[in-house]
């Protein structure tokens, strides 16, 4: 209803004094990248942003990179965060810093929110995600065959 018709009329991307904000990357939000790929490959990605920071999300890893004039900040995840530690990611941005966020919450809780859903697939959810989490090197395993899988997508193209 009212929520998906919102979501559908959001803008893919957004520009806010120096800060541009994505889900993935510049006019795509399905194209996934790790800060640990080739920085020119990921530069182009971006190519044409104007703005010093790029604030994304989509591959559930905090992580801040830096390129020539640009600085890719990577938010996290609240809910699949590919991490070492429990809790919801998120980033605090002001005029003066930008700061890592993580908040601890009730899991219990969550889950038996979660239980009395219609959600499809909330059973592996509440096993991958709130009885226990990804770990980072897991999430770039993930993330790198990901990748593979859309490179090789591309060679169909």
């Amino acid at each position: 209803g009212k929520q998906v018709s919102f979501l559908r009329n959001l803008l893919a991307s957004i520009s806010i004094g120096n800060y541009f904000f994505c889900h993935a990357v510049k006019n795509d939000n399905t194209t996934v990248f790790s800060p640990r790929q080739n920085k020119a490959y990921i530069e182009a990605l971006f190519k044409g942003v104007q703005e010093s920071y790029i604030i994304c999300g989509h591959t559930h890893i905090q992580f801040e990179l830096s390129l020539p004039n640009k600085k890719i900040i990577n938010a996290g995840s609240i809910g699949m965060p590919f991490s070492n530690q429990f809790g919801a990611q998120w980033l605090w941005l002001d005029d003066n810093r930008i700061e890592y966020k993580r908040t601890i919450f009730n899991q219990q809780a969550a889950i038996q929110l979660i239980s009395q859903t219609e959600y499809p697939f909330k059973n592996e959810f509440i096993a991958n995600n709130l009885r226990s989490t990804i770990s980072l090197s897991q999430g770039y395993s993930i993330l790198n065959t990901l990748i593979r899988a859309q490179n090789a997508q591309h060679d169909l193209s």
